[in-house]
């Protein structure tokens, strides 16, 4: 230890809330062991309610008991600010009493979203708004009023500290390409439209103010490239973070945590990590609760406050590890308990070199509902059944062969759970009559005609990009050369079949692909991915019913993997791969090889 202390409050609610406050204490202690250091946490002496117990009171109860929980949290963090701490990390509470902490305190929540176009700075105004103020008491039985408030100053305060935060994010405000303000204005005599305009000509700045539909729609279809600083009402971010999170293929809602910076004077700066996740009062006690949102923030907690860059990438590395093992909790697919979960990833952020080391084969959406005689494109007579069974056996084969080499094998899956599906996409599947495939647990989204092994990854994904999943990226960066004679073997066995390094022989490439397979073969230390990928053809001229030898071209595919009734050969250059895997990873050529066409070995 070198002396420094960090010092960190934390709140706990009812629910997970004790289980999930244990995890952070443990991961920030070890963490900041492992930065030569230590951590001193001040926990508030009260368990904050869920709204399941407030459930059971009277109104009068309730709004009493939200009441209490709201000025014992406000005063806490009062008292952590005025004793030097600036961050703390709560577990989840009743969001009445937050949404009070938050009108008093002038909290806003800050949320960047990368995406491939640029990135999107969310900025969530809490301080005012419909979400905002208290309902009327005593309280009538058959009506609620509730009195909420908008002011210039808050509006003013919010756009000041939403503009030099993405100032310090991107570099300088000249990085900033727009701001966008989302409101529902139109409800506010054009008094808040005039607090905007006013901001503009004082501060020299231009800002877009939009209703929140015509926010959605410019969003929808892609229209905030750049960096885009966004800043939206709060039931207006409320209902929308989810749906961004889903379409920018940043994960899951339940594994992320959000922070919240508190701008009042007496506290300005002091910073709230959070779960994004509700406070699951229905798994208490059973030790299922999912950690991978905790242990996250304690990994932000010490990069931001004891100056400690790298954590953050180390636990993301970390849990990209641990994924690929297959250690999750029921929710996120596992069977694993949360402390066989954490367990496994503070071990692994512990061994930050440990990485595959041998090249990685990748199946891709071999499911029911695209392949088996019952399953959806049969329906439709869009495959022929007994033709994607002797597929099935090909893939078989192929994947006996590789692990017989003893490198790995990985599986992405499609499920389509209704809510994290992009809207775009569930809109085609009803025009097309798509609509009810791959849903969770259902016999068309289990995989059909392959197994995977225990141990073998398998990446659950809501679209039809791998990508979608945060952490197939994590896992793929992960892969480096594996030794030359594994692949001899590998390939020893494939010797009748088109395999990766015969692409050229067989199926001739013009052009830049020659020249890119060229290098390829030059690249001898690089890593290869190789991946068995199911492309699905709407017209059924173009199908599998006129044979597979037909479809078998190399073609440049951009890293979005489709669907389909026949193999094709198929090879990534570099520099499509590093549209999803930067200058960082450790990849040179991604191979995709077809089986369709392969005649059956001799066994």
């Amino acid at each position: 230890m070198n002396g420094k202390i960090l010092r960190v409050g934390l709140a706990i609610g009812g629910g997970t809330g004790p289980e999930l406050a244990e995890i952070f204490e443990r991961a920030l202690r070890e963490l900041a062991a492992r930065e030569k250091m230590h951590a001193e946490i001040i926990r508030s002496p009260r368990e904050y309610r869920t709204y399941g117990p407030l459930a059971a009171l009277t109104s009068a109860e309730a709004a009493r008991a939200t009441e209490e929980d709201a000025a014992d949290y406000i005063r806490f963090v009062r008292e952590l600010a005025a004793d030097g701490i600036r961050v703390a990390f709560r577990t989840a509470f009743n969001a009445q009493s937050l949404y009070l902490v938050r009108d008093e305190l002038l909290g806003v929540k800050v949320e960047p979203m990368r995406h491939s176009d640029g990135e999107l700075l969310l900025i969530r105004d809490q301080t005012q708004g419909f979400y905002s103020g208290r309902n009327d008491q005593p309280a009538d039985p058959l009506r609620i009023r509730r009195e909420t408030l908008f002011s210039r100053e808050n509006t003013w305060c919010v756009l000041d500290f939403s503009i030099e935060n993405a100032a310090a994010r991107w570099g300088g405000r000249e990085h900033i390409d727009r701001i966008i303000v989302a409101c529902k204005f139109h409800l506010l005599d054009n008094r808040f439209a005039q607090w905007v305009r006013d901001y503009e000509r004082e501060r020299s700045v231009r800002i877009h103010l939009y209703q929140p539909d015509t926010t959605n729609r410019q969003l929808m279809r892609g229209a905030f490239d750049g960096r885009t600083v966004l800043v939206g009402s709060n039931e207006w971010g409320d209902i929308m973070h989810a749906e961004l999170i889903a379409r920018f293929g940043l994960g899951h809602q339940e594994e992320r945590c959000a922070r919240n910076f508190f701008l009042h004077p007496d506290i300005a700066g002091f910073v709230e990590y959070q779960t994004v996740h509700g406070s699951a009062d229905d798994i208490a006690g059973r030790g299922i609760v999912n950690p991978v949102a905790t242990l996250r923030a304690a990994a932000r907690v010490i990069e931001e406050f004891a100056g400690s860059p790298g954590i953050v990438d180390a636990m993301e590395e970390a849990l990209g590890a641990v994924a690929c093992e297959n250690i999750a909790t029921p929710d996120a697919g596992g069977s694993s308990s949360t402390n066989e979960v954490v367990d496994a990833v503070l071990t692994a952020i512990m061994n930050p070199n440990r990485r595959t080391q041998e090249d990685l084969l990748i199946v891709v959406d071999m499911q029911g509902d695209f392949l088996a005689a019952d399953g959806r494109c049969a329906q439709l007579g869009l495959i022929d059944s007994a033709k994607t069974s002797a597929l099935a056996t090909r893939v078989n084969w192929l994947l006996d062969a590789w692990r017989a080499t003893g490198s790995p094998v990985a599986f992405t899956q499609t499920i389509a759970n209704g809510i994290e599906v992009p809207p775009t996409l569930r809109e085609r599947n009803k025009k097309s009559g798509r609509d009810g495939w791959l849903r969770p647990g259902s016999p068309g989204a289990r995989f059909c005609g392959v197994s995977p092994r225990a141990g073998e990854a398998v990446f659950a994904k809501s679209g039809y990009d791998p990508f979608l999943n945060p952490q197939f990226e994590i896992f793929l960066r992960r892969v480096q050369p594996g030794p030359a004679c594994a692949r001899r073997r590998f390939h020893g066995r494939l010797h009748r079949c088109a395999c990766a390094n015969r692409i050229s022989k067989r199926f001739p490439c013009r052009g830049r692909r020659r020249r890119d397979a060229a290098a390829a073969s030059r690249a001898g230390g690089s890593a290869r991915f190789h991946a068995i990928v199911l492309r699905y053809r709407n017209a059924r001229a173009r199908g599998f019913r006129h044979g597979p030898a037909r479809m078998i071209r190399p073609v440049p595919l951009q890293v979005r993997f489709q669907h389909g009734a026949s193999f094709e050969l198929a090879r990534f250059s570099a520099s499509v791969a590093r549209k999803h895997l930067d200058e960082n990873c450790h990849t040179e050529t991604f191979w995709f090889t077809s089986v369709a066409c392969l005649p059956l070995p001799d066994r």
